[in-house]
């Protein structure tokens, strides 16, 4: 008597023609060859702060006003920033820009080349008034390398701001 001969567990249709080996090398070389192509890739991006009321401002020129101070930020060090600013405020679904800025060039910070810190950004306030402000920001990043970057973001939410000085 003869058993019946067993069926395959893995139909022909889905067996490898390739050795398992093979195809791991393939995505090895395919990992790396992504990682190394990822290391050369420069990125920047603008981090803004909380808009605040400027003592700065009051101390030196007695002017109210609401800063925004931005920092370009990259993974390589940057020789200069170029941006445009744009603050604006918020009522219900209005926006009103205040204040639109001209090119203004930052040189990178001598403690941290990858970074160059904007403090020039500000717009009056009514002293006592409280505005929600929102604001955003564009330009480019020159890189010690030549390379230039764009680079552009706004702030995700717009924050109330009382034009008045803290008590210290």
């Amino acid at each position: 008597m003869s058993l019946p001969k067993p069926r395959p567990l893995i139909p022909i249709l889905i067996k490898p023609v390739v050795p398992a080996w093979v195809l791991i090398a393939v995505i090895a070389t395919q990992v790396v060859i992504m990682n190394v192509g990822n290391r050369n890739e420069t990125s920047c991006e603008l981090l803004f702060q909380r808009p605040h009321y400027s003592t700065s401002l009051q101390e030196k020129v007695k002017i109210d006003a609401v800063k925004l101070n931005i920092t370009s930020s990259c993974t390589e060090n940057q020789l200069h920033t170029d941006l445009v600013a744009t603050i604006s405020s918020i009522s219900g679904s209005e926006l009103k820009i205040l204040n639109k800025s001209g090119v203004i060039r930052q040189d990178a910070s001598r403690e941290d080349p990858t970074k160059a810190h904007f403090l020039e950004f500000w717009t009056p306030c009514k002293r006592g008034g409280v505005v929600n402000y929102i604001g955003n920001a564009y330009g480019e990043v020159t890189l010690r390398s030549g390379k230039v970057v764009p680079v552009s973001n706004s702030m995700d939410k717009s924050l109330a701001v009382l034009c008045r000085p803290r008590a210290k």
